[in-house]
């Protein structure tokens, strides 16, 4: 059963279609949250739960952010409008692209990457950081990152 977790609000949801149990090959759509309305659902799997200060981004295939969820506004500084649209490494610095890498090349998730980014301030601080590749192949990835 796929679980869908809104990168904006966090509300985490399963959907069960019922095709699973007909033998049928899972659907991978994302829904809508509908909670926020974030049209970016990302399906995890059902052993990840992050943690209440974890801010969540959705970046592309060219590593553009395409949704910052709003606790990156509570430990960062950076508003949803102050990152969306820009590029990870310009907007956070977040020292990623190994871990990036690796999840574009295995198509699997990093779980706890300790890595640094930079706040509003234009101050380093450490982060923990799991990746999450997208199931429905559009290259998006699902980046949490959490304050150490």
């Amino acid at each position: 059963m796929p679980y869908f977790m809104c990168p904006n609000c966090k509300l985490r949801r399963s959907i069960v279609s019922g095709a699973e149990s007909l033998g049928e090959e899972p659907d991978h759509t994302r829904p809508p949250c509908f909670n926020c309305a974030c049209d970016q659902t990302f399906e995890m799997r059902n052993d990840y739960f992050p943690a209440d200060a974890t801010a969540f981004v959705v970046i592309d295939s060219t590593d553009t952010i395409k949704v910052a969820g709003s606790e990156l506004e509570a430990f960062a500084g950076l508003s949803s409008a102050d990152v969306v649209g820009g590029n990870l490494y310009e907007k956070l610095a977040l020292s990623a692209e190994q871990a990036l890498a690796d999840v574009r090349e295995h198509d699997a998730r990093r779980l706890e990457q300790e890595l640094t980014m930079r706040n509003a301030d234009g101050v380093e601080v450490t982060v923990w950081a799991d990746f999450f590749p997208s199931p429905d192949m559009s290259g998006d990835i699902l980046v949490a990152v959490t304050p150490v």
